[in-house]
């Protein structure tokens, strides 16, 4: 990615929705869902972002809820997230971004912007354009076949194990606590209107179920 944009500096994401009744389901519940936009919507912008870019050493969120006049629901439903990633021995040179995820926005918008010092990246659901450093499009590529089912591969995948006689990895879990890590630390941040590091919640969490913690 470096090699035709440049240098990251900037990453922002939206992940937007008009959706008219948050007080009706199990959604409208912290007790039954945990969450609300953050958690139940957010989490594909984060794992997209510790999918390309790593676990942020900082995170900053601030979430607002009861948007929605004459409704009743205890979760959130607009985040404001910051969060970056420094580089080693430069406290200036670093790359920071800026989520906004939110079930109460008058438009859908699902679009992560990757900003570099030679160009632009915009991912786009079906789509991705890169821009020169003066908003010019040099690149597109379209998808123009359906979506392949997540669940299906997911389940293809366990019964070809179990046909197999493999045993199930159950060490799978850690791959994913630095996504759950960085909505933590969004949560906890907005509790204690500072800053949180996502690296004490991976910890803690290995730490609780007796796994070595890898310090390398």
């Amino acid at each position: 990615m470096q090699q035709r944009i440049g240098k990251i500096y900037s990453i922002e994401g939206k992940y937007t929705l008009n959706i008219a009744e948050l007080d009706e389901g199990w959604r409208a519940s912290k007790a039954q869902a945990g969450g609300g936009a953050l958690v139940d919507m957010g989490y594909h912008l984060i794992d997209l972002l510790v999918w390309y870019f790593g676990t942020p050493q900082t995170v900053t969120g601030r979430i607002t809820r009861g948007n929605r006049e004459g409704q009743q629901y205890d979760v959130e439903d607009t985040v404001n997230m910051l969060f970056d990633f420094y580089l080693p021995k430069s406290y200036d040179e670093k790359t920071i971004g800026n989520f906004l995820i939110s079930r109460v926005y008058p438009k859908k918008q699902e679009i992560l912007t990757v900003y570099g010092t030679k160009g632009i990246l915009e991912l786009q659901r079906g789509q991705i354009c890169r821009y020169d450093i003066g908003g010019k499009e040099t690149e597109k590529l379209v998808h123009q076949d359906e979506w392949p089912s997540a669940l299906i591969e997911q389940l293809d995948h366990f019964g070809e194990a179990i046909s197999a006689g493999k045993h199930w990895n159950l060490d799978i879990f850690k791959q994913h606590l630095p996504q759950v890590a960085v909505i933590e630390s969004a949560y906890e941040s907005d509790r204690q209107s500072t800053s949180c590091r996502p690296e004490v919640y991976v910890k803690k969490a290995l730490e609780a179920v007796g796994h070595k913690i890898d310090t390398e």
